[in-house]
């Protein structure tokens, strides 16, 4: 748990404070200092830890020009520009912290369409977001920058092209070291997505949160679709298998073993 709060922590800008609520009044503070960590509080062992409820609260950023999301004071929920949360909007990350940004991309599914209207629908129910949570004490706008850049040009007729599409723009995104915060979109969309982060900053570990394990290799002919994205983040060394981990998977299989190749390919990593 330690090593995630540390990973955490280390995004935050300039002096962050991250508080660790337990039950029963047990608390521990976690304080980063910009170059440092350091833990205190009574009952802090590790297995107390596992217990507790982990919030991120940074300390009020002496920077004036922040971005905030307007509020009902500011405007009406009725009203407003439909951006996430109703923030500004801009076309690049000059002096953001974060982002967010749409891909309305489809096309890889072999299923039911339809995700190319997440992004929109995803900002028009952000309305009803408060920019303060008062049960962890997260206020994240207080500290960062954060701003929404739009929606990805994509080609919808063409999948691979649409792909580098997503991967040159997210190449620009992450330049200025900002941290793209993506609405999509069906499950295609992480691939380039992982090529961009991997081209910028190498490759990540990855919590994949589904049923489906995502690592097809071809369908219909196509190594790319939203079924085997991780099969390819895996081929291409975009993830890191010993830092990656699937959660939720259930369900009927194309074989016997439908988990098979993943776990294969975690135990010749771990032989080799």
């Amino acid at each position: 748990m330690w090593r995630s709060l540390r990973s955490v922590v280390a995004t935050g800008v300039g002096s962050t404070r991250c508080r660790v609520a337990g039950v029963g009044g047990t608390r521990c503070a976690v304080v980063f200092d910009g170059s440092s960590l350091s833990v205190g509080g009574s009952r802090c062992g590790e297995d107390v830890a596992r217990s507790f409820h982990l919030s991120v609260t940074c300390q009020a950023s002496s920077r004036s020009n922040l971005n905030k999301p307007l509020t009902v004071d500011d405007m009406t929920r009725l009203g407003g520009i439909a951006s996430f949360m109703r923030l500004p909007v801009q076309s690049d990350t000059q002096g953001l912290d974060a982002c967010f940004v749409g891909i309305p991309l489809d096309i890889g599914t072999s299923n039911k369409s339809g995700t190319r209207l997440g992004p929109r629908q995803i900002r028009c129910e952000s309305v009803l977001l408060k920019p303060y949570n008062s049960a962890t004490g997260a206020a994240p706008f207080d500290c960062l920058n954060v701003a929404d850049v739009g929606d990805v040009f994509i080609n919808i007729f063409n999948l691979p092209e649409a792909c580098n599409n997503i991967r040159d723009r997210y190449m620009e995104l992450l330049s200025t070291g900002c941290i793209p915060l993506t609405m999509g979109g069906d499950h295609t969309i992480t691939y380039p997505i992982l090529q961009a982060i991997k081209a910028r900053r190498g490759r990540v570990g990855l919590v994949l949160v589904d049923a489906h394990p995502d690592v097809s290799d071809i369908t219909l002919g196509a190594k790319i679709n939203h079924g085997s994205p991780f099969r390819r983040a895996l081929e291409e060394d975009l993830i890191d298998p010993h830092a990656t981990f699937q959660i939720g998977l259930r369900g009927s299989c194309h074989a016997q073993d439908g988990n098979a190749w993943q776990i294969n390919q975690v135990l010749q990593k771990l032989e080799g």
